[in-house]
């Protein structure tokens, strides 16, 4: 029984609970009459008969007592403790046997889920319904569906509530036509590497579903065949065609080998990283990473290729090719240049000795992905979510709790019954109202707040009962309701960046300000962390690692990312935040930050006013170039002759430091720029030596304007532009805190590059679009489904809360913009905060009575 129904005379059947975790302890191998367990089954039963206890009352009964008194201030209460549990309501479903109504829906029933994007079968266990008058109508592009407002849907950004839904968003979605299809299965190997590369020289796809290839050798034709029947289970035959010739002027024999099937025309697409709405595969296909799963696989590519596009050369092949980005990547996976056999077609050589290590330096035969199949699912954009039609009586919604998967499709839309969360979250809650006739005993809030937590519940939907009981069941003028409950993040491998730099999260001070981002700006500031979170965790975790990016966190872990198709919308469009696990095969995580500080116009420097910019400069190549002598007690910088020298002293003679330029004897190509003005050798010795420095606080807070001007004036000394490439910088340094700050900096500036150390000095690239230099320079990295790994964890994990709800961390040199604190329907760890909250009547109406009630509930328990 669920939602708000209270069954009269409810008992908990606590033999059966007992009989249950029998069952669970023999299933692990426990002997349940040992010695210290033998009384488990009986304590579990009691704790559930407390957990569950909400179940057999109404809450706001404990409302209807109270006393009449003229009093319209706030009642705040502050910090109730509670603990709920998790479930949900369904209705419209696609079963195996055929789309069924929810009430048709039985025990034992086969429905049809997707399982990490892979079409699967899951059984009903279990139906219940309840009445309920909250339904909205969800329409996206492929259909619609009506569900209760706080139905789960799979979306591109993770599960979210289907009233939440908003126009734009994209929903997980299979085509319910596509359900009963056969789905022959795929078999990895040098037969489908094989077929792959055929298809990518001499084939053709149409509609995603009719894959044709068309040649003049039987031989070719009649491998290509067997290649489908390994690889796929098809049975393909060889035609005999005749094909016109606009050359010959005549029709000419030829042989093909068609299949249609939707199934096997969207996995081959997909791994030659077709678009949906791709016109011409010749020139949009790229390389198929899949197939450097293995040397077996890479083989059949290169050969079925060569077979179709390519001829002998030598010790070798040449491939022989349109398509300009396939032959970039290839000839980068073979390590061999990429030639030009005329206009608009390129060649790549590709040797038979190309899978051996080492042979002229080359890796040979590298994997780059594991074996994968493209998943299935694909997304439908929702169009409107509206009010389902009002009617006098309420509908009644069902629940169904299936194994082995907890999700199914409704009308080919992904949605989730909830049951996994079968597990309590603990927290606070602080809840307050305005009264109008009636005031309620503290005692009796409190009591209403547990009432509805004691039940298989969300977080979310706790809140909005509370707040509307405190509103209708009181008839108050308005109500609060601020829930908290508990999350995980971080290892303590994870940096996180604060105004002294960049600090592991194990060794951060609560006095440390960190940086928080916007995931709708990605604009950065320093704030004094809401909370933190510090806890042993023992389960898996989620890595990912790429040669940009390095994450390691929690399975509900929040992740700020954009899809591959909100990353075709354009720069624009906005970033999304959802559960780790939930993550797509392949997405984007920002890596660089906005930064809005106005420009500094003067500093008091050196006993002198120097304006910001030339304090940028100054900064920028004295860092890079310069010293103090306290032997001397003044200041050096050193340059070799040439343009850059003279841009240097062009700026320094401006300076009121009086700098002299002073050509070595012993070395006449080379120059030192002196100073013996003593302020400004006491302002510069404290920022260190060489080993040591770093970039002082004054740097970091200017504009970005500034902090390129900076950035510039570093690289005149310590640093390298290409000519050919002025996009392309290299920063180096004996001092690695001060090239951590060169990372910091650049992120501030919407660039991003990746700290390497080495024994004597600290280097870093900045990264920019290789191929279309137009484009600038890369702010995000992109993740792939190999570069993903679920590993075993036992250690404490990390975190701080923030308003925004994503931070700037790095992990092995790698900064990512990521979340804070997972905030998902309740299943939570202890040791965190997450927060919901709910507003009703005045306090949602009057502002300034809300941000009263807001500061209240912050500061103490009130009346």
């Amino acid at each position: 029984m669920l939602g708000d129904e209270y069954p009269s005379g409810h008992e908990i059947d606590k033999p059966r609970i007992e009989r249950a975790v029998r069952e669970i302890l023999l299933a692990i191998g426990e002997d349940p009459e040992r010695e210290g367990i033998r009384d488990t089954p009986r304590r579990v039963a009691d704790a559930h008969e407390h957990l569950f206890a909400g179940l057999g009352e109404d809450p706001t009964s404990h409302l209807d007592v109270g006393f009449s008194e003229d009093y319209g201030e706030m009642v705040l209460i502050r910090d109730i403790p509670l603990y709920s549990m998790c479930v949900a309501s369904k209705q419209l479903v696609n079963t195996v046997s055929g789309a069924k109504k929810a009430c048709e829906v039985e025990a034992g029933d086969e429905l049809w889920t997707l399982e990490k994007g892979f079409l699967a079968k899951t059984t009903v266990e279990q139906v219940s319904s309840r009445k309920t008058y909250d339904i909205v109508d969800v329409r996206t592009s492929k259909g619609s569906i009506k569900v209760t407002r706080d139905h789960p849907v799979k979306t591109g950004k993770g599960w979210c509530e289907a009233g939440s839904l908003r126009p734009g968003d994209l929903v997980e979605w299979f085509p319910p036509r596509k359900l009963c299809r056969s789905t022959p299965s795929v078999a990895p190997g040098y037969e489908l590497g094989y077929l792959l590369g055929a298809v990518a020289s001499e084939g053709s796809i149409q509609e995603r579903r009719r894959v044709s290839v068309v040649v003049g050798d039987h031989r070719f034709a009649q491998k290509i065949a067997d290649s489908w029947r390994t690889s796929f289970s098809i049975d393909a035959r060889v035609e005999s065609i005749h094909v016109d010739s606009g050359h010959l002027g005549r029709k000419i024999p030829m042989y093909r080998v068609r299949v249609v099937s939707s199934y096997v025309g969207e996995k081959i697409s997909d791994w030659l990283g077709l678009r949906p709405d791709s016109q011409d595969k010749t020139r949009d296909f790229r390389f198929p990473k899949v197939v450097t799963s293995s040397e077996e696989m890479t083989r059949g590519f290169l050969e079925g290729y060569i077979e179709g596009g390519g001829c002998r050369s030598g010790s070798g092949s040449r491939i022989i090719t349109a398509n300009t980005e396939f032959a970039e990547e290839l000839s980068a996976y073979l390590q061999t240049s990429r030639g030009r056999a005329r206009e608009g077609i390129s060649t790549v050589y590709v040797s038979d000795r190309w899978h051996q290590p080492g042979w002229y330096g080359k890796h040979g035969f590298r994997q780059q992905s594991d074996w994968y199949v493209p998943q299935d699912s694909q997304f439908a954009e929702v169009e409107a979510v509206e009010n389902a039609h009002e009617s006098t009586k309420p509908t009644t919604v069902y629940s169904f709790k299936c194994e082995p998967y907890p999700t199914f499709l409704v009308g080919g839309h992904l949605t989730h019954n909830c049951e996994h969360h079968l597990i309590p979250f603990i927290g606070k809650a602080s809840v307050g109202y305005v009264p109008s006739e009636r005031v309620i005993g503290l005692s009796k809030l409190a009591r209403v707040v547990e009432g509805y937590a004691r039940r298989p519940q969300l977080q979310e939907r706790l809140t909005a009962q509370i707040a509307d009981a405190l509103y209708g069941g009181v008839g108050s003028q308005g109500s609060i309701v601020v829930i908290e409950a508990e999350h995980l993040c971080y290892d303590r491998e994870t940096e996180i960046l604060t105004p002294r730099g960049w600090v592991r999260f194990d060794e951060l001070d609560v006095e440390d300000r960190v940086a928080q981002v916007d995931p709708s700006s990605l604009e950065m500031n320093f704030v004094s962390p809401l909370s933190y979170v510090r806890y042993r965790y023992s389960g898996p975790m989620l890595k990912w690692r790429s040669e940009t990016t390095s994450l390691l966190v929690t399975p509900e872990h929040r992740m700020v990312y954009r899809t591959d198709w909100d990353f075709r919308r354009g720069p624009g469009f906005p970033w999304s935040v959802a559960p780790a696990y939930s993550m797509p095969p392949s997405f984007y995580v920002p890596q660089a930050v906005t930064w809005s500080a106005p420009d500094v116009e003067s500093v008091q420097f050196g006993g002198e006013a120097v304006s910001g910019d030339d304090m940028a400069r100054l900064m920028g190549i004295w860092l890079a170039e310069g010293c103090t002598r306290a032997d001397k007690r003044d200041v050096v910088l050193s340059q070799d002759t040439g343009d850059r020298e003279r841009e240097i002293w062009a700026f320094l003679e401006t300076l009121p430091f009086g700098f002299r330029r002073v050509v070595q004897r012993d070395r006449p190509r080379h120059v030192q720029f002196e100073s013996g003005d003593e302020a400004l050798y006491e302002a510069l010795r404290p920022l260190g030596k060489s080993g040591d420095e770093s970039v002082p606080e004054a740097i970091k807070g200017m504009s970005t304007r500034q902090i390129e001007l900076f950035l510039y004036w570093f690289a005149l000394g310590e640093g390298h532009t290409y000519k050919h490439n002025p996009l392309l910088t290299q920063f180096v340094s004996k001092s690695t805190r001060l090239l951590d700050d060169i990372q910091e900096l650049l992120l501030r500036v919407g660039k991003m590059g990746a700290v390497q150390s080495y024994e004597d000095h600290s280097r870093l690239e900045v990264r920019r679009h290789k191929r279309s230099p137009e484009k600038g320079h890369k702010g995000w990295g992109k993740l792939r489904a190999h570069h993903r790994e679920e590993v075993s964890f036992d250690d404490e994990v990390f975190c701080v809360n923030v308003p925004t709800g994503a931070v700037l961390v790095r992990r092995e040199g790698h900064p990512v913009v990521s979340g804070n604190c997972m905030t998902m329907r309740g299943v939570q760890k202890p040791g965190s905060v997450t927060v919901t909250s709910a507003v009703r009547g005045l306090l949602r109406e009057d502002e300034s009575r809300r941000n009263e009630a807001l500061a209240l509930l912050s500061r103490g328990d009130h009346r």
